[in-house]
C-alpha cells in the first residue's frame, strides 16, 4: 500500500513540471458496469449481481514525448451492486462517486493507447431501492453500507481518431468498502469479510487542443 500512495504522489503533481508544455483536455461519458468481489466469506453468495450505470469526466492532459503523457482525470461514476433475493425480488444500492485517477498513457501507435494508474472514489451520495420503488437515500437509515472511500489501480484501453476516442477502463479496487457485519448460516459474525469494487467503463470522448501553455 505505501508503494501505491508513492505512486498516487507522483501522477498527480508529477505534471507540475510539464505546465509550461503542451496540454489538452478529454471530456467523457459512457457506461458503467459495477460489481463487488467478496472476499473471505465462508459460504457461498450466489445471488449478488452487478448493475449498470452511468459515469463522465473531464481529464487535462500533459505529453511527456510523442509517446507518453500523464493524464489527471475526475470523474462523477456511480456504482453499487444487486441482491436478488429468495423471493426473486431484486434490491438494488447506488453509491455515486467523485473519482480522481491519475495515469500514465503510452501510445504504441497513433489510433491507440494503453493507460495505467490509480485511482481514489470520494462517495457523494448513497441510495437504495427495491425492485420498481423509488430509489431513497440510506441517510434514512440508521448506518450507511458502503464505506466513504474507495482506493484502487486502473488501467485502460483508447482508441483515437481525430480529436474522437472510445475507450475500454477497468478498475480493480483494494479497500474493503464494507460497513456491514457479515454473519454465516449459523448467526456466527465474520470478521474477515471484505467487499472490493470491480468496475468495467465504456465511454466516448472528444479531446479538446489547447497548444502551448502561457
Amino acid at each position: 500500500m505505501p508503494k501505491l500512495n508513492c505512486l498516487f504522489f507522483l501522477l498527480t503533481f508529477g505534471s507540475v513540471g510539464i505546465c509550461q508544455a503542451q496540454f489538452y483536455l478529454d471530456a467523457y461519458a459512457g457506461v458503467n458496469n459495477s460489481r463487488v468481489d467478496i472476499r473471505n466469506y465462508p459460504d457461498e453468495l450466489d445471488n449478488a449481481e452487478g448493475r449498470t450505470d452511468l459515469f463522465l469526466g473531464l481529464a487535462p492532459g500533459f505529453p511527456l514525448s510523442d509517446r507518453w503523457s500523464v493524464l489527471l482525470n475526475t470523474q462523477f461514476s456511480r456504482r453499487g451492486y444487486a441482491i436478488r433475493e429468495v423471493d426473486d425480488t431484486r434490491s438494488q444500492l447506488r453509491s455515486s462517486y467523485l473519482d480522481f485517477m491519475p495515469e500514465i498513457e503510452y501510445r504504441p501507435v497513433n489510433f491507440l493507447a494503453i493507460g495505467l494508474g490509480v485511482y481514489y472514489g470520494a462517495q457523494v451520495l448513497e441510495e437504495f431501492k427495491n425492485d420498481d420503488d423509488d430509489w431513497g437515500s440510506t441517510s434514512e437509515l440508521s448506518f450507511e453500507v458502503l464505506t466513504a472511500g474507495d482506493f484502487g489501480m486502473v488501467g485502460k484501453l483508447r482508441f483515437n481518431y481525430r480529436n474522437y476516442f472510445a475507450f475500454v477502463r477497468y478498475l480493480y479496487g483494494f479497500q474493503n468498502i464494507s460497513n456491514l457485519t457479515f454473519t454465516n448460516f449459523d448467526g456466527e459474525e465474520v470478521r474477515e469479510v471484505k467487499l472490493l469494487n470491480r468496475s468495467l467503463q465504456v465511454g466516448l470522448g472528444y479531446v479538446f487542443d489547447f497548444g502551448e501553455a502561457n
